[in-house]
């Protein structure tokens, strides 16, 4: 009985602390919480048409746009997750005050709304590319949602890392900041790994996000095989890492200051 009635008091109050993020980020907006679609879409479009000029269209490529979707969508739930758990100290020290609240809390709530919304944007990208391209449905929905998982798995895992770290060290995000600007670049997100040399492939999986990315390429367009594909690695570096950023929330708690 009192184990119901912790979990359901958690549950109200990640709800709760949901409902506060989106009014936080998107209240003072007259777009609200649509604000948080539009935003990538602006990007996107951008990054879209800079490939009409610069990449031929052949009718057995992968469609430009839903090229575009994929590596945008995927890279950015990883890199939303790292932003929003590795900051949820620093934006919610004035919740955590309340004996109810706990940083872990604020955490699942945080990984609940990027989820949410890079799905529904994602869903929404995926609509249009369908409309403007026929598109159509990811051949392997499987590998689709496998590498959706492996993503922000991994992004959930270093962000509550970030997390820990940051109670005694405040500026543990920053410093990773510039290397997920690099990794943009680096993570299949403007190519994909066959474009490269081969020679190339032994370096490109050692980046635990190329895998997702090209994971996701493969399962939603028939016509793209990667040779590189592993999504065991970036499991395989999620899931101990996620251990260690669970022990160091819990370790350094005490340390929170207000």
């Amino acid at each position: 009985m009192e184990f119901t009635q912790s979990w359901s008091t958690t549950a109200r109050v990640i709800n709760a602390v949901i409902l506060r993020e989106i009014s936080g980020r998107f209240g003072s907006s007259r777009l609200g919480y649509l604000w948080a679609l539009i935003t990538p879409a602006f990007s996107i479009g951008a990054l879209y048409f800079v490939f009409l000029f610069i990449r031929n269209r052949d009718s057995g490529e992968i469609p430009l746009l839903m090229f575009v979707v994929t590596g945008w969508f995927t890279y950015g739930l990883y890199t939303s997750m790292v932003s929003d758990l590795g900051n949820a100290e620093g934006s919610n020290r004035a919740l955590l005050m309340h004996s109810q609240v706990q940083r872990l809390d604020v955490l699942i709530a945080r990984a609940t709304l990027a989820t949410l919304t890079n799905f529904t944007f994602f869903g929404c990208a995926a609509l249009v590319g369908a409309l403007v391209e026929g598109s159509g449905f990811p051949q392997n929905m499987m590998l689709v949602f496998q590498s959706f998982c492996s993503a922000g798995l991994l992004g959930v895992s270093l962000g509550i890392t970030i997390a820990g770290l940051s109670t005694y060290y405040p500026y543990a995000l920053q410093f990773l900041q510039p290397v997920n600007r690099i990794g943009f670049f680096v993570s299949g997100v403007l190519f994909t790994a066959d474009m490269l040399p081969s020679w190339t492939y032994a370096y490109l999986k050692w980046n635990p996000m190329i895998h997702p990315v090209e994971g996701m390429r493969q399962g939603w367009f028939e016509t793209y095989q990667s040779p590189i594909l592993d999504l065991n690695y970036t499991f395989a570096i999620a899931v101990p890492l996620l251990a260690v950023g669970l022990y160091l929330e819990r370790r350094t708690r005490r340390g929170i200051k207000f």
